[in-house]
């Protein structure tokens, strides 16, 4: 990917200050950092393809755009929980592995918002 000079350049500027601040203040208690974020070659490559093709580069939708993991096995999980009201997060991965349905805890938690469960014990 040609011209790399000026972001290199700014990057490794940052990264320079950020250490000399430290080196410096250190003594005094002051703690220095920086957040200097990266970015994959190949992404900036097609930064750079798109922005020849159009002459502009429109950012892209964030998040994930496939659906829920969960959403083709809805009937089986309110079964599963059905039969089985006090099962914890972890047994319901257990029961759905079982299966061959491999899930993580987030999309299960995420899972439940989506259909107002809540795991909170009932008094």
């Amino acid at each position: 990917m040609p011209n790399r000079l000026p972001y290199a350049a700014s990057k490794y500027g940052v990264v320079g200050i950020t250490q000399t601040m430290a080196l410096e203040l250190g003594p005094l208690g002051v703690r220095v950092n920086a957040v200097v974020p990266e970015v994959a070659v190949r992404t900036a490559q097609r930064w750079v393809e798109e922005y020849r093709a159009s002459g502009e580069v429109t950012p892209r939708k964030m998040g994930n755009p496939s659906p829920p993991k969960l959403a083709a096995h809805r009937e089986l999980v309110l079964e599963v929980l059905g039969a089985e009201p006090d099962i914890t997060i972890e047994g319901l991965r257990h029961t759905l592995a079982e299966r061959e349905i491999v899930i993580g805890y987030g999309s299960i938690r995420r899972f439940f918002v989506r259909e107002g469960i809540t795991r909170k014990k009932r008094r």
